[in-house]
């Protein structure tokens, strides 16, 4: 959907940052509101839109959800497409990144929160707009290891740039806070609605 179609703020009532208003959001059948608030956020992984790192480490960052070994996470910054970068740095994982990741770019900073959720078994994942600033080639390595490593999980993920979500089991359209569309990539291309005319706005402008 469009910026301000509602997205993020379904990741936000996933969460319970906010109550719904009406309704019942409901996990494997049970409401939300019965699942302590601590149990369920320690399912779920998120990376958000807004990637929040500590003036630290690159590995006191990655380390944020508790221990980690060092074999984790090389397997984690490969998957994330980080390795390169990490090889690159004076002292390598031990770089301190700067307040708020200064020192990163920000298609760095989104690898980085990417790798540090890769480290951790989630049943549900949440991905917000987490590949928007990397470049095709990496997206779609980035893309692929990511749906490796959340097979037989539940994902959701929020993107302006459907190649992002385009093999996703379904794809969910939002407009003015309502679901206009949902089905597969091929279903909604064929229905000529929305999802149809944003693909090929994209493709277009060289966004897809």
């Amino acid at each position: 959907g469009a910026s301000g179609s509602g997205k993020s703020s379904l990741v936000r009532l996933l969460l319970r940052l906010h109550e719904p208003q009406s309704g019942c959001i409901r996990l494997d059948g049970e409401p939300l509101t019965q699942l302590p608030l601590a149990a369920l956020r320690q399912c779920i992984g998120v990376v958000p839109q807004d990637i929040t790192l500590l003036h630290d480490t690159l590995v006191g960052n990655l380390a944020l959800g508790g221990p980690v070994d060092r074999e984790q996470i090389d397997h984690a910054t490969r998957a994330a497409q980080l390795s390169d970068v990490i090889a690159a740095l004076p002292v390598g994982l031990d770089t301190v990144v700067g307040e708020r990741g200064l020192h990163l770019s920000g298609g760095e900073r989104q690898r980085l929160a990417i790798a540090r959720v890769l480290l951790r078994r989630h049943a549900i994942y949440l991905f917000d707009e987490v590949t928007s600033m990397l470049d095709s080639r990496t997206e779609a390595a980035v893309q692929r290891q990511l749906r490796r490593h959340t097979a037989g999980c539940t994902t959701v993920t929020i993107a302006h740039r459907l190649t992002s979500v385009m093999h996703a089991d379904e794809i969910v359209v939002l407009d003015g806070g309502r679901l206009a569309e949902r089905g597969c990539h091929a279903a909604l291309l064929a229905r000529g609605g929305l999802y149809a005319r944003f693909w090929q706005h994209q493709q277009r402008h060289g966004l897809a």
